[in-house]
């Protein structure tokens, strides 16, 4: 009988992760560590055990923020900082839980959901691969994962890197890892209630504002990368954070009556407005910058050569998700001296050297010629190009390609139309502005806009692009404009050539 999707891909993690996960733990001993955001936070000693782990460790290496270093200099923060941010963050939220309900014959979380909460934030990010969401946004295309998150599947509305963790979990190593370590120390509960809780299940329980403290609408991921992205970009963001932790409340869900979950105190809205209010910005000015864009879109040239002319890349086929939990940044950049092909050198080491593709064409509301008078069909028209897929933009790419007369390579030419800020999360969560024992429980929605907010974002905000190299843009600006008039039945403006600058082409 053939081995299920599934089973492959298990079968390939745990090949991953015996790489990287010792049989037994080291011997450790508690641990104090500085932040440059957060100050001083205490390791207990089983923390310290995991964080020494070679699967922890190689977060060192991969950026937080993918290629906005390029952009934002200072932008060098980790996936292995911000793994300590969220411990921090997952661990202030829950003491002050603990002592806003303090009970000691039943408290609201106990010492052993605190080590829990605590270790599922240390290990939220273990499935990273090389430069983070941008790798991701690569292997989410693999057959694999289009498997396991199609509609009604078992991982549907789960992440691909949180799809990994339950893979690296549930692997014959870690599994081996763990039993040893709860042997060492008072860890009371499974793996299982760990993967529950960074993949966001088991809310609907009495216990789901433990889920929520690590993926929840203003959990500890979220709180520190807001407050870590912005200061290491240069752009600082304002939340009240400590009006948002004495504002938190543990109600029961009006419509779940079995599930307890934490909402907002209506006097904490504006805190949670701040939060919508930074990832909009932080999405505009730093996650889709258009140099951020286009250097991702380098770094899919990359993967896409390798895989159109059958070639490895750090000695891995790039077929598999798993594949790039094998590589890091640093072994990444290291190709473009060691790779056998002299054109993977060369892209490499393009971005390596910052020769960066440049805009030939902008897409937004004020770069296309427009009969449109309503904000309905113009946000229509962005949503339309948001949506469309993969498959789809790389086929809009090969015939502005062609009609530009075959300028390069094809997996130079990018048409890039990022996603809007994630705001759906937010929707869902609840408000209390009754009393704590008499609560009145209602949606965010009720006190903040956010669908207006986001199609004003995409209206005011938002822009596509069509990127390629420097000495193309001239060509590849008129062939863009045709061929995207024919799909899309608009016309440009001069400002789809001005917002992009081209006073500096060389052609």
């Amino acid at each position: 009988m053939s081995k299920s999707v599934e089973e492959k891909l298990q079968e390939r993690v745990d090949s991953f992760v015996e790489k990287l996960i010792p049989k037994s733990p080291a011997k450790a001993h508690k641990k104090i560590i500085h932040d440059s955001i957060w100050g001083t936070q205490l390791l207990q000693d089983y923390e310290v055990a995991v964080l020494n782990t070679p699967l922890l460790q190689r977060l060192r290496y991969i950026h937080q923020t993918g290629f906005c270093y390029l952009t934002y200099p200072s932008a060098l923060h980790t996936r292995f900082d911000h793994s300590l941010g969220v411990l921090y963050q997952a661990n202030r939220l829950s003491s002050h839980l603990r002592e806003k309900y303090s009970d000691k014959r039943n408290p609201i979380i106990d010492d052993v959901s605190l080590r829990k909460i605590r270790l599922a934030a240390l290990l939220h990010d273990c499935s990273h691969g090389l430069f983070s969401h941008t790798s991701e946004e690569v292997y989410r295309l693999s057959d694999d994962m289009k498997n396991l998150t199609s509609p009604g599947g078992k991982f549907e509305g789960s992440s691909p890197s949180e799809i990994l963790v339950h893979f690296i979990f549930q692997s014959a190593p870690f599994k081996k890892f763990f039993k040893k370590l709860q042997k060492d120390y008072p860890l009371e509960f499974e793996l299982k209630d760990l993967e529950n809780l960074i993949l966001g299940q088991g809310k609907d329980t009495k216990i789901g504002y433990h889920t929520d403290i690590i993926n929840g609408p203003f959990d500890a991921d979220k709180l520190d990368y807001i407050f870590r992205d912005s200061h290491f970009s240069g752009l600082p963001m304002s939340v009240d954070i400590d009006r948002l932790w004495y504002s938190v409340e543990i109600q029961t869900d009006p419509e779940k009556k079995e599930s307890r979950r934490l909402i907002m105190n209506v006097r904490g809205v504006n805190s949670i407005e701040q939060i919508v209010f930074s990832r909009m910005v932080l999405t505009a000015s730093v996650y889709h910058h258009h140099k951020v864009r286009a250097s991702d879109c380098m770094f899919k040239a990359v993967i896409e050569y390798c895989k159109n002319h059958n070639l490895q890349l750090c000695g891995r086929d790039l077929h598999n998700p798993d594949d790039f939990l094998y590589m890091t940044d640093d072994m990444f950049y290291a190709e473009s001296t060691y790779h056998p092909n002299q054109k993977v050198k060369e892209l490499i080491e393009n971005i390596v050297h910052r020769r960066l593709f440049k805009r030939a064409l902008v897409i937004s509301m004020n770069s296309i010629k427009s009969q449109m008078q309503q904000n309905k069909e113009q946000t229509t028209l962005i949503q339309q190009l948001i949506e469309a897929k993969y498959d789809e933009l790389r086929k809009l790419a090969d015939e502005i390609w062609r009609k530009a007369k075959r300028p390069g390579l094809v997996e130079e030419i990018w048409v890039d139309f990022p996603r809007e800020p994630k705001l759906k999360d937010l929707e869902h969560t609840l408000v209390n502005s009754g009393s704590r024992d008499k609560p009145k429980i209602s949606s965010l929605r009720d006190f903040i806009p956010l669908p207006q907010w986001s199609n004003l974002y995409l209206l005011n905000k938002w822009k596509g692009y069509i990127f390629c190299p420097e000495k193309y843009v001239s060509r590849v600006a008129k062939a863009a404009k045709t061929v995207l008039q024919e799909k899309y039945k608009v016309t440009f403006n001069q400002f789809a050539t001005q917002l992009a600058n081209h006073s500096h082409d060389s052609t």
